[in-house]
């Protein structure tokens, strides 16, 4: 396929462009507040990292937090995270400071407003003394604009990955790369996960970021879900854990009625506790997945809706396995050690799928998809002209990467997970 780029979207990426090159060479940064320096600024180095991406990528991008503690153990490490990635993340040890940047901007405006609110957020947070270095780890267009933070920061070095390393980041984030210091062209297919070892290899490290981790600040549970942890804890059979939700992407759920199926499957033959997790958008999924498979109060536990991101782990801590479609959850759940059964379609599973040995990753490798020996752009996923990393539309009435995805294969391989789980603890 060819990756020229139309004329209308060079214009924009030079208007884009020439909007950054205006904003960097006029704006200034913001002054650095007297008496603010922490004590150990004189003595160890301070880093920034600014990740502003939803909670699947957060978890993907985990272990590059790690691997970063490893080889500056005496830093002090800050890092700039959306409202969800903060929250996963805010219990972390290899982290000193975890500030989330909860600023809501529509998309179309985004190029245009984020530099003037980035530097306001560096002036009020980021103004506690010199950064050494500040890195920017996000491999793909970068669409939250975190660059600015970035430059904003004033930090002596400043780190990304080049604006030419796909053509869509070419465009959109045309001009952002003189906003750093060091920028890294790496057009190489990898799974996301390892994009953190590029990027630390650049610094001088060889290392690897693939183990992914997930570190929420410990709270106490509410009533509800200390009620459902007891209950869990005392249950008979195995503690199923899934959630039907595709997130944001209608191309990322597998359908709800064959969630049910699954469910129903399950709870009669296995006797399994089923437990729903999701945000609260999913409410009516869960409420159409309990009326498709007819369960009973004692075979559900419903937490749809009702729990934070530290209650869902613990929640995970007890499932015996976790089925879902691509989202943020199943990260969670592979990252905290879990098996997991998860359903890919529009993504390409060999660059964002969990990779643990737990995991069973069912991914039909259909024509009209992603490829997966070659670069990561849908053949059918053009957006703005441009190919994309995964499938922003499907040429089907509905997508059958996921509803060629039959019942009794997630079956098979839920009870394999069951089995293995089982042996594990005998043994």
């Amino acid at each position: 396929m060819s990756t020229a780029i139309p004329f209308h979207l060079r214009l924009t990426g030079s208007a884009l462009g020439a909007f950054a090159w205006t904003v960097r060479h006029t704006v200034p940064r913001p002054r650095r507040v007297d008496g603010r320096v922490a004590p150990s600024a004189a003595h160890a180095p301070r880093i920034l990292v600014v990740r502003l991406d939803e909670l699947g990528d957060m978890v993907l991008a985990s272990g590059f937090f790690r691997e970063l503690r490893r080889h500056h153990p005496a830093a002090h490490i800050t890092l700039v995270a959306s409202a969800p990635g903060a929250e996963i993340m805010a219990g972390s040890p290899h982290l000193d400071r975890v500030i989330a940047f909860r600023e809501s901007v529509a998309a179309p405006l985004r190029p245009l407003l984020m530099p003037f609110i980035a530097r306001r957020f560096a002036h009020r947070y980021l103004s506690d003394g010199p950064y050494d270095l500040a890195i920017q780890p996000r491999w793909d267009v970068d669409t939250r604009y975190a660059s600015w933070i970035v430059h904003f920061s004033a930090a002596n070095r400043r780190v990304a990955y080049a604006s030419c390393v796909t053509p869509r980041k070419s465009v959109f984030n045309r001009g952002l790369d003189g906003l750093f210091t060091t920028v890294i062209d790496d057009r190489a297919v990898r799974h996301e996960s390892d994009r953190g070892s590029v990027l630390l290899a650049a610094l001088g490290f060889d290392t690897s970021t693939a183990r992914t981790e997930v570190w929420p600040k410990p709270a106490p549970p509410r009533a509800h879900i200390e009620a459902a942890l007891a209950r869990l804890s005392a249950s008979a059979g195995p503690v199923v854990a899934m959630s039907p939700s595709g997130g944001h992407s209608a191309l990322k759920a597998w359908p709800v009625e064959r969630f049910a199926l699954v469910a129903r499957a399950l709870s009669s033959a296995d006797r399994a506790t089923i437990v729903l997790l999701g945000a609260p958008a999913d409410r009516h999924l869960a409420d159409e997945l309990r009326a498709l498979a007819a369960l009973s109060p004692g075979q559900v536990v419903d937490l749809v809706g009702r729990t934070t991101l530290e209650e869902i782990v613990s929640i995970l801590d007890l499932a015996n396995v976790y089925i879902g479609n691509d989202t943020g959850l199943v990260h969670i759940a592979s990252a905290r050690g879990r098996p997991t059964v998860s359903m890919y379609g529009s993504s390409p599973a060999s660059s964002f799928g969990p990779r643990g040995e737990r995991d069973r990753v069912i991914w039909l490798r259909l024509p009209c998809g992603p490829p997966f020996n070659g670069p990561p752009y849908a053949r059918h996923g053009l957006a703005h002209g441009l190919p994309a990393e995964r499938c922003t539309a499907c040429i089907h009435a509905r997508p059958r990467c996921l509803d060629d995805i039959g019942v009794e294969e997630v079956l098979d391989a839920c009870r394999a997970a069951l089995h293995a789980t089982a042996h594990r603890s005998a043994s």
